[in-house]
């Protein structure tokens, strides 16, 4: 029995892939504890934010709050369904920001099934296990897996989605339909300009030489056509909210288009696209995938119609929210799964070429993916020393649930940061962009409440003049780095 297993190369096929799925199992809890201050700081704090005012005041999904616009402090960005599922975590044990990490592994784990059961369907097992074990191990997974972010989530939902819907297109029956309207709802309520890449993925596995009113296409019209209506709906009241209490990240139908599409002039330049397609080919594949994703690209007249219309579509997405894309890495993960897929296609291509050992190919060649992609991931994980230490600080010196403002002459004033580690409500000033007058103070005291002042650098000598006269109190000050006041 024993000799039958040492010989058996399926066994040790097996052997392999669950050893590497240990290691990745492991990686997802590489710096697990740590805040959530590494290279997508911003949006994490700000989802976390999120979810702790629902916590604390009842969860509102119509009336989300960021802390770090005063009060009342409504701002509507996505449909926060990710949010109100860490507030759930929260009230079922306690408030910690693991329980957003842990759902974002969850996801994540469910995406890589759900790869692995599409990529069965249009191709074969090995290469759907491949695909599994790259998508795992894409640099950029490595790190957004365990962020506290929505994205793991929305690849959850485009896969599952997708793949709901190649079941009913291939069994007709009526609950599937049901379901994957419903999963594709929330996809596209989250993320509403995915719908790019999603739409001609579905149509283009459910185009067959029938009658364009067949029963299963009108379905499927209808199907999209109730999701259309939730996302207006949600966006017009996303526009009324943001309108009626406006902050600099209330984004607005004017403020979005600009955000999303940028200058016309940047669709034209080909610069954008270098920059992005380069990104994109080292931050999901890694430098040794390269080379698979090349030789996949002999196989293109084989592939599935399918596959060639995620990469089109994909292509008209970038080149429809070109600014997005060149601004934010994550807008771009969406392609994790299809780069997987490429990968998977150009190393079982090699394999056929593989006749003896070819186990320990397997093992050497994923063993070399998977360390360079975790070496070329390290740098995302890297915690922001200076935030860190302001933190430190601010958390000694200013009680939580303080009214507070913090100033500095770079500070964004839709960072969400320091008001979400100190606890503190209130805003955030660019004193490159406002000069602060002595009524400011006051009116920011006496109306908002405002007790604590934080400067970050030197705090401009007519400021402390101010405090002086009014009898402001500084109560901590690290040179050329932080000065703490309290009136």
């Amino acid at each position: 029995m024993q000799k039958s297993l040492i010989k058996n190369e399926k066994f040790w096929f097996w052997i392999i892939i669950i050893f590497f799925l240990l290691i990745r199992f492991v990686l997802f809890f590489y710096n697990f504890t740590e805040p959530p201050l590494d290279h997508h700081s911003f949006r994490q704090t700000q989802t976390l934010m999120t979810a702790r005012n629902f916590y604390l005041n009842g969860i509102n999904i119509l009336l989300p709050k960021l802390d770090m616009f005063g009060t009342p402090g409504y701002s509507i960005l996505e449909f926060p369904i990710y949010q109100v599922m860490i507030t759930i975590l929260y009230k079922i044990f306690f408030p910690a920001e693991i329980f957003g990490r842990i759902l974002s592994i969850v996801f994540t784990l469910f995406s890589a099934l759900l790869l692995w059961l599409i990529t069965k369907k249009l191709f074969d097992s090995k290469t759907a296990i491949f695909s599994a074990i790259f998508f795992l191990f894409s640099p950029l997974i490595l790190y957004y897996s365990r962020t506290i972010m929505l994205e793991p989530m929305e690849i959850f939902l485009f896969l599952c989605s997708i793949y709901l819907y190649f079941l009913w297109i291939d069994t007709n029956k009526t609950y599937l339909w049901i379901l994957a309207t419903i999963q594709s709802a929330l996809f596209i309520l989250v993320k509403p300009l995915y719908v790019v890449i999603f739409l001609p993925i579905i149509f283009s596995y459910r185009f067959k030489k029938e009658e364009i009113l067949s029963k299963k296409n009108i379905l499927l019209i209808l199907s999209f056509a109730i999701q259309a209506i939730f996302v207006i709906l949600w966006l017009h009241h996303a526009n009324i909210i943001n309108k009626l209490f406006p902050n600099n990240f209330a984004l607005t139908a004017k403020s979005l288009y600009e955000c999303y599409f940028g200058p016309f002039l940047q669709h034209l330049n080909p610069n954008s696209y270098f920059i992005i397609i380069a990104r994109i080919l080292s931050e999901f594949t890694g430098k040794a995938g390269m080379i698979l994703i090349l030789l996949s690209l002999f196989e293109w007249k084989k592939l599935p119609a399918v596959i060639k219309a995620y990469v089109v579509s994909f292509a008209i997405y970038l080149m429809i929210f070109t600014n997005l894309n060149l601004i934010h890495d994550y807008y771009q993960l969406l392609i994790a799964p299809l780069m997987a897929i490429f990968m998977a296609i150009g190393f079982h291509k090699i394999l056929l070429l593989i006749t003896r050992r070819k186990n320990l190919f397997i093992f050497l060649m994923i063993f070399m993916i998977a360390y360079s992609n975790v070496d070329a991931a390290k740098i995302y994980f890297e915690n922001d020393k200076t935030r860190l230490e302001r933190i430190k600080y601010i958390k000694k010196f200013v009680p939580s649930h303080s009214n507070a403002i913090y100033f500095g002459y770079d500070l964004d004033p839709n960072l969400p940061h320091y008001h979400y580690f100190a606890e503190t409500k209130g805003v955030n000033i660019n004193l490159k962009n406002k000069k602060v007058q002595f009524q400011d103070i006051i009116i920011w005291n006496e109306k908002d409440n405002i007790r604590y002042f934080i400067f970050f650098g030197d705090t401009p000598n007519s400021v402390a003049n101010i405090f002086k006269k009014i009898n402001g109190q500084l109560i901590f000050r690290l040179n050329g780095k932080i000065s703490i006041y309290k009136i």
